[in-house]
């Protein structure tokens, strides 16, 4: 009996709390023996324990949040305790408890996560305790099918790396998600995200001869990270050449921060190496984004519920509270299950260097709760409300970092070099932007997963996603997930056969291997380049030619627009002149030009609302701004007034007053010179004007410089009023044989704007009525410091040509648009602009904010029209104009905007016209003017809140005699 009861207390560690002298007793022992037996015994615990405190001590202190810990110490920790790896698939019904113990140190809880996630296994709970020198902690896990695990290999590789064969010991360096090797260089980037960012990476390193054998990239609040392997194509191994390597990091950063060397202080991270840091890929990811403080522009409201942030992602709950009796914080997290979501946040607190000593995950169903018990590596929990804050914007963000968003695009083909940078170009011209990319090469094939989504934010269009599978090949690209509409069509799409997908393939993949050794030069020229020449232009266009896309399914009662191509300043307000040439109307737009390329869609209907079907507009569309336009978008060759030597160009400014339109068009008549074209605006007592004119008697442009003299000295007579003592003052009067290289809408812009029409605004944000009586649009104008953007925001009376007046605007004040939100679906117009200067700052002063203010408002207000609109229709003929103008003026009506054109001996002129006191017109005049000048011939147009109802008692009788004493006879509108 003694020895059975010896060997009990030999296998017990204290064994006094087991065995108490009652329970020896019951034994038949006498009280002299017990005594006896337990001397010996208290020798031996004794001993025991001598020895265990004195490698205790050392363990304790060694383990205790130590981080960097050698090897040969580590294993020798581990052979003395030994961790235990124990996976039961018979306790519980439908997952595998897998139970680990062993002995603890920081990091230890990632480091077993990082295993169970690395082999794609799914944490459905958790119980974690790594309080004090002991790591103990439960999973419950399934497989990526929500089955037990029951293969062999996946269990004893969980045995052998977290049990005690694993020669290893927890070093990070050996389980290093991208394996750390000689074999491959490791690029790490970090910058600002944009359309087709990939694509420009990938195209610069093909170019350099590298290629990509493996990547993980993420976007996340306009913040891009990447971590990229790639090899050298000759060689195929490690790029070792400093030359070339500090060739690879240069031009990459210089891709990376859109090609603007004037934003060099905010030039991203470009690391390149020939090993990889000791830690994980996704590790590394998280680390890049955190130093790009990705996290910043989160609400800290703490538990706010799932509400959505700007992006339209749900935002997680995470809260952080004090439990100031044990110094523990606790961190409470809710949101949407997802794989490695256990990971990403055990991580960021371990990053933060946090230590968690309990914790409780429970993800069973679409949601997953965890409940973690931190501290301080030096023990205290979290200090202040500012530390509360940062903890939980840095875990709502590594939540949503690995969030997929968009459509999901797997690629399964044999790998080559420049095949990334091929793919992804496809992308880009087909208006598809990557939200994060998965890269891997395996036995020479490339197996490639893209989640990618619109540019302008709606759902993938099942005809692109169908194209680019066409082009690349249907069995080489597939979608997986996402979006059902998508999906449903491709099922309904006839294949095409494998050697045509093949041939066009080639022909494609030919004409991108071309762009991409050409693209660091055309990046260099478009970026920000204003005054490129014509046949650059078009060699650039050749290379990367621009793509139109029109859409007239997508949307109900809209024509989608898409347009994509290789940016440059100005480009967007050239679209725009094209669809309000048009006019088209504007509904919606969104707009994105940061960096090398320009993607943007446009929502447009007709002058009465509907559809644009007309196949004779589509086709000027697709030709003006696609790959066939020779103009290469030059403002030259799509000039509103076209260049011409049959007429003679005349720029007008003044201070305006009634009667002066009708002075001018007299002098003109009395040179024999006829108004065939004319556009005149008035706003804020100033007056701008861009006539056509031609000789009366050649029907062509005035040549004789005597002549051109003449008429500029006497319309500069006219404009000052004839008072020669006001030659300070003298208005500018432009006269040539040819327009310059803008439209006649852009050249009256920046006549008004050198007058300074808007030094007279209120810069009160307000729907307030200025002193003419007209409402003031809301313009305000704010900076985004920490990206370098000044937002412009607009809100006013929608009207016609709007978005030209305001993109003219901020690009003629020499700012880039870099994005865009347009909405004019209503009564109202919204507008939203994103701005640089053109050196990549933002507004810089109080003072220049107002002026962009003021400069908005007037590009906003000149075009209002403002009076009673009179269309008149009849032939031309010499001095037509200023006989009408005359009729106005001695009737007390001003004009105060006109339209002239001529087309096929047709006059078509439009006139908005107030009385010249200020009241409304009166019906009286309108009636006389239009009996003397005829009712077919002079119409008018909207409605008649503009005029005065006029009495029965009519003067019709009266006035017509006047008019044609005084008018028509001397102007031969009617024969005497």
């Amino acid at each position: 009996m003694t020895t059975v009861l010896l060997q009990k207390l030999r296998r017990c560690p204290l064994g006094y709390p087991e065995f108490l002298p009652i329970k020896l007793m019951r034994h038949g022992m006498s009280l002299s023996a017990l005594h006896a037996e337990m001397e010996v015994m208290a020798l031996m615990i004794g001993f025991r324990i001598w020895v265990c405190s004195i490698l205790g001590l050392f363990i304790m202190d060694v383990l205790s949040y130590s981080y960097h810990m050698d090897d040969e110490i580590a294993k020798f920790i581990r052979r003395v305790n030994p961790p235990r790896v124990v996976i039961d698939n018979e306790v519980c019904k439908n997952v595998t408890v897998i139970k680990v113990d062993s002995a603890n140190k920081h990091g230890i809880l990632l480091e077993v996560v990082q295993v169970l996630t690395d082999l794609n296994l799914t944490i459905k709970k958790a119980y974690i305790s790594s309080d004090g020198g002991w790591f103990m902690d439960v999973f419950n896990v399934t497989d990526q099918d929500g089955n037990k695990v029951t293969d062999e290999i996946v269990l004893g590789y969980i045995r052998k790396s977290l049990g005690p064969d694993d020669s290893s010991c927890y070093s990070p360096r050996s389980t290093i998600g991208v394996k750390q090797s000689v074999d491959f260089t490791v690029i790490e980037l970090t910058g600002t995200d944009r359309p087709g960012l990939l694509s420009e990476l990938c195209a610069v390193l093909t170019d350099l001869q590298c290629n990509v054998v493996n990547a993980e990239i993420w976007t996340h609040r306009a913040k891009a990270a990447a971590v990229l392997q790639v090899t050298d194509e000759e060689t195929c191994s490690a790029v070792t050449d400093p030359e070339r390597l500090s060739q690879i990091r240069k031009l990459l950063g210089y891709v990376l921060t859109g090609g603007s060397r004037s934003r060099r202080s905010r030039e991203p991270k470009t690391t390149v190496s020939s090993s990889l840091d000791e830690t994980y890929a996704d590790r590394k990811l998280h680390q890049l984004m955190f130093a790009d403080r990705d996290y910043d522009e989160w609400e800290n409201s703490g538990v706010g519920g799932d509400d959505e942030d700007k992006s339209g992602r749900v935002v997680p709950d995470v809260d952080v509270s004090n439990l100031h009796d044990l110094d523990y914080s606790i961190v409470m997290i809710k949101c949407k299950d997802r794989p490695k979501l256990l990971f990403d946040t055990v991580f960021t607190l371990t990053d933060m260097k946090y230590v968690v000593s309990h914790a409780s995950i429970d993800a069973q169903g679409p949601e997953a709760y965890q409940e973690y018990y931190i501290r301080h590596t030096d023990g205290s929990p979290v200090k202040s409300e500012a530390e509360r804050q940062r903890v939980i914007k840095c875990l709502k963000a590594a939540i949503q970092r690995r969030v997929s968003e968009g459509l999901k695009l797997e690629l399964c083909t044999s790998d080559r070099v420049g095949l990334l940078s091929d793919v992804t170009r496809i992308f880009r011209e087909n208006s598809l932007t990557v939200t994060r990319a998965e890269v891997k090469t395996k036995g020479g094939k490339a197996l490639n997963t893209f989640y990618v989504k619109d540019a302008s934010g709606y759902q993938v269009d099942a005809k692109t996603i169908d194209a680019i599978r066409q082009v690349i090949g249907q069995t080489i690209l597939q979608v997986k997930g996402g979006n059902t509409e998508v999906l449903k069509f491709l099922k309904e799409v006839f294949l095409l056969s494998v050697n045509g997908s093949s041939i066009m393939a080639l022909m494609i993949g030919f004409r991108i291997w071309v762009c991409s050794i050409l693209g660091l030069f055309i990046m260099d020229v478009l970026s920000y380049s204003y005054h490129m020449d014509d046949e650059i232009a078009k060699f650039i266009r050749r290379v990367n030619p621009p793509r139109v896309v029109i859409d007239n399914e997508v949307c109900k009662n809209v024509t989608v627009i898409k347009v994509d191509s290789a940016n440059k300043h100005g480009i967007l307000l050239e679209v725009v002149q094209v669809l309000t040439d048009l006019n088209l109307t504007i509904k919606k737009a969104y707009i994105s030009s940061d960096g090398g390329w320009f993607m943007d869609v446009f929502n447009v209907t007709d002058q009465d609302g509907n559809k644009v079907t007309d196949e004779i507009v589509l086709g000027y569309i697709r030709k003006s701004l696609g790959p066939d336009d020779s103009s290469c978008y030059s403002p030259r060759s799509t000039i509103g007034v076209k260049q011409s030597v049959d007429f003679t160009v005349i720029e007008l400014t003044g201070t305006d007053r009634p009667g002066l339109l009708s002075e001018l068009c007299a002098v003109l008549t009395d040179l024999q010179c006829n108004v065939v074209n004319a556009e005149i605006w008035t706003h804020r007592a100033k007056a701008a004007a861009v006539l056509q004119v031609t000789d009366e008697e050649t029907c062509s442009a005035v040549t004789d410089p005597e002549r051109l003299s003449q008429i500029r000295k006497l319309l500069g007579y006219v404009l000052t009023g004839g008072s020669r003592s006001r030659r300070s003052c003298e208005p500018k009067t432009t006269v040539s044989s040819s327009l310059d290289e803008t439209y006649a809408d852009r050249k009256l812009h920046q006549l008004m704007f050198a007058d300074r029409d808007y030094d007279e605004w209120e810069n009160n944000v307000g729907d307030d009525e200025d002193k003419s009586g007209r409402v003031v649009p809301d313009v305000d104008v704010s900076n985004l410091h920490d990206l370098d953007y000044s937002v412009v925001m607009i809100r006013c009376k929608d009207r016609p040509k709007l978005l030209f007046d305001t993109v003219f605007t901020l690009t003629d004040m020499k700012y880039v648009v870099s994005h865009a939100s347009i909405d004019a679906q209503g009564p109202e117009a919204y507008q939203e602009y994103y701005i640089r200067h053109t050196d990549g700052s933002p507004v810089k002063s109080e003072a220049e904010r107002q002026r962009v203010i003021k400069c908005l408002k007037a590009a906003i207000q000149r075009r209002v029209s403002e009076g009673l609109k009179l269309e008149l229709c009849t032939s031309d003929r010499v001095g037509l104009l200023s006989d009408v103008t005359r009729i106005f003026r001695e009737n007390s009506l001003t004009v105060t905007r006109a339209e002239v054109k001529t087309k096929g001996g047709k006059a078509l002129n439009t006139f908005y016209v107030k009385d010249a006191s200020g009241y409304k017109v009166d019906a009286k005049t309108i009636d006389a003017i239009r009996e003397v000048i005829g009712q077919t011939i002079l119409q008018v147009k909207g409605g008649n809140t503009e005029v005065k109802p006029s009495s029965r008692e009519s003067q019709t009788g009266f006035l017509f005699g006047v008019f044609k004493s005084r008018s028509f006879v001397n102007f031969g509108l009617i024969r005497s």
